[in-house]
């Protein structure tokens, strides 16, 4: 099964029992669900799902695309996704992602005379040096962003479709801390993972 959503669990104008009762479906289905397609909040993005019991294993990834919006500060974006199928014993995984921009900044620069130029942002394996798009992999890239800065900030980057305004303003302290928290955050009512996160974060000074 492939869910095609809009509005993410675990947003903050998601209801609250219906993210609760979403996480309980996935997890009862996980071998089910193969993957989950959001928009709405115009950034790129992903969040990770948790096993209920076994709060520490991932079971399944939610992907969010970025938006041909520029709202709010942001480059238009899209997104396409390369999925595992139709063969036997298909996955139906998602195999890789590829982000591809418009430079407001440029584009505005040049006029309206000039033709907008879309061009590939990233590719979502080679970027963040991923074997996969399993809940796993997804699960490892988030736990190496708690600690490495550099990487994180090139989440940022992605996040934000790489536009000119905000990259430049940068992401720290609790900026940081709350992007990471969106990222295990599936029930808007349980912050247990994001306590975590802002106490690695905050007993880190130089972040």
């Amino acid at each position: 099964v492939h869910i095609l959503s809009h509005i993410p669990p675990g947003n903050g104008d998601c209801w609250t029992i219906f993210s609760r009762e979403f996480v309980r479906i996935i997890n009862r289905f996980e071998s089910t669900v193969a993957a989950q397609f959001y928009g709405h909040t115009h950034k790129d993005e992903y969040k990770i799902f948790y096993d209920t019991v076994d709060v520490a294993r991932p079971v399944n990834v939610a992907f969010i695309a970025p938006s041909l919006t520029t709202y709010s500060k942001l480059n238009p974006g899209y997104r396409t996704y390369t999925v595992d199928g139709p063969r036997t014993d298909s996955t139906w995984a998602v195999l890789d992602i590829n982000t591809y921009i418009m430079n407001l900044t440029d584009a505005n620069l040049k006029g309206s005379d000039v033709d907008p130029v879309w061009f590939e942002l990233y590719q979502a394996k080679q970027e963040y040096g991923l074997d996969d798009l399993s809940p796993q992999s997804m699960d490892t890239l988030f736990q190496r962003m708690v600690t490495d800065d550099a990487l994180f900030q090139l989440y940022f980057k992605n996040y934000h479709k790489n536009a000119d305004e905000v990259v430049a303003e940068g992401c720290t302290g609790r900026c940081r801390s709350n992007m990471l928290c969106r990222i295990v955050t599936t029930d808007i009512a349980d912050q247990s993972k994001c306590d975590q996160i802002r106490h690695q974060i905050f007993s880190h000074p130089e972040f």
